[in-house]
C-alpha cells in the first residue's frame, strides 16, 4: 500500500513539473502586442506582401504565403505525413501587422485570423532582402520562404474614402490611450485601404 501511494506521489510530481514547465515556455509568449500604424501603399515597401515559398518546408511550417494587398491572404501548411498523399492544408482569411517589446526587444508580428474573423496564428516575421522568415509563437526555429512574384499582384485596395474599403476584419481589439476600446476598421490612408484601430 505504502508503496502504491509513493508511485503515485512521484507520478503527480511529475506532471506537476510538465505543467510548470509547460506554463513557463508559454509566459514567454507576448501577447500584448499592437497593430502597426495604417499605411499607405509608399510605406508598405519595408513590409511583407505578394507570393512566398517554402523550399523546404517541415511538418506544421508554411509551404506557401499569399500576402495581398487588401489584407487577405492564402496559406498552405504541410502536414504531418503518414500516409501518401499528404497534401498541405490551405487556410484563408485575413492578416494583421502588429509589434511588441519584450525584454526591450521589439518584434514584428503577423497575425492571421480565419474566414470568420477568429485567430488562427502568430508568426514573428523579419526581411532579408527579398526572404521572409517566420517563427511560429511557440516554437524555436525559423523557416524562410523566398518571394516569387511582385507584391500586390491580382489585389486592389485603392480608396478615396474609409466607405470604398470593405473585407473580413479580424476580431482585434485595443485599449486607446484616451480609454476607449477600439476594434479592427477599415480606413483610407494616403488612397490605400488599411486595417487599424485606434486613430
Amino acid at each position: 500500500m505504502a508503496e502504491a501511494r509513493a508511485i503515485q506521489m512521484r507520478s503527480f510530481l511529475f506532471i506537476a513539473l510538465v505543467s510548470i514547465a509547460a506554463c513557463a515556455a508559454d509566459s514567454d509568449i507576448d501577447n500584448s502586442d499592437q497593430l502597426d500604424a495604417p499605411t499607405g501603399k509608399a510605406d508598405a515597401a519595408s513590409k511583407p506582401s505578394g507570393f512566398y515559398t517554402n523550399s523546404a518546408p517541415h511538418a506544421g511550417d508554411l509551404v506557401t504565403l499569399t500576402l495581398n494587398a487588401d489584407h487577405s491572404f492564402v496559406a498552405e501548411k504541410q502536414v504531418e505525413c503518414i500516409a501518401a498523399p499528404c497534401n498541405p492544408i490551405e487556410e484563408t482569411g485575413t492578416y494583421l501587422f502588429t509589434h511588441g517589446t519584450s525584454k526591450g526587444v521589439t518584434k514584428t508580428y503577423i497575425r492571421l485570423y480565419d474566414n470568420d474573423g477568429n485567430a488562427i496564428s502568430r508568426y514573428q516575421w523579419q526581411l532579408a532582402r527579398t526572404d521572409l522568415r517566420l517563427k511560429l509563437d511557440g516554437t524555436a526555429s525559423w523557416a524562410t520562404l523566398q518571394h516569387t512574384d511582385t507584391p500586390d499582384q491580382g489585389s486592389d485596395n485603392g480608396c478615396s474614402a474609409d466607405s470604398d474599403c470593405s473585407g473580413i476584419l479580424p476580431q482585434f481589439c485595443r485599449t486607446c490611450d484616451d480609454g476607449t476600446t477600439s476594434c479592427a476598421h477599415w480606413s483610407c490612408v494616403t488612397n490605400a485601404c488599411a486595417i487599424a484601430t485606434c486613430n
